[in-house]
Formats: structure tokens, C-alpha cells, sequence
């Protein structure tokens, strides 16, 4: 259900604040799947889950991912 996605991406931001760059990898993964399987492609949080799993990313200085999902 969409709820746990928002849920995994809040979590997922509070890592990254805290510059806890792979937890919030892990959980901007987590929240970008369930958006995949629940929404429709054009849903603005699969594109706000990709943007939050490109500049975790880049934090981790892999730009070939992060590229993928700009």
C-alpha cells in the first residue's frame, strides 16, 4: 500500500539528514518499489522517491546510479 512507501521515505530522509547515506538508501529502495507496484508510472512519488535515490547516490559518490535515476 502507498502508506508504508510515504512511511519508508520518511524515515529514509531522516537518515539522510543525518548523513546516514546507506539507511536511507536502503529505505528511499524500499518506498520507490511500493510506489512502483501501487501507482500509476506518472505519480509525483515514484518521481520524488527516484530524485531522493539520485542524491543519495551522489552522497555515496556513485554517479552512474544516481545518473540513472535523474
Amino acid at each position: 500500500h502507498p502508506c508504508f512507501g510515504n512511511t519508508h521515505n520518511n524515515l529514509g530522509n531522516i537518515y539522510y539528514s543525518l548523513r546516514r547515506f546507506e539507511e536511507a538508501l536502503e529505505l528511499y529502495q524500499s518506498a520507490h518499489e511500493i510506489f512502483s507496484n501501487s501507482l500509476t508510472p506518472e505519480h509525483p512519488s515514484i518521481a520524488r522517491t527516484a530524485r531522493n535515490l539520485a542524491l543519495t547516490y551522489e552522497n555515496l559518490e556513485n554517479l552512474p546510479r544516481a545518473e540513472h535515476y535523474y
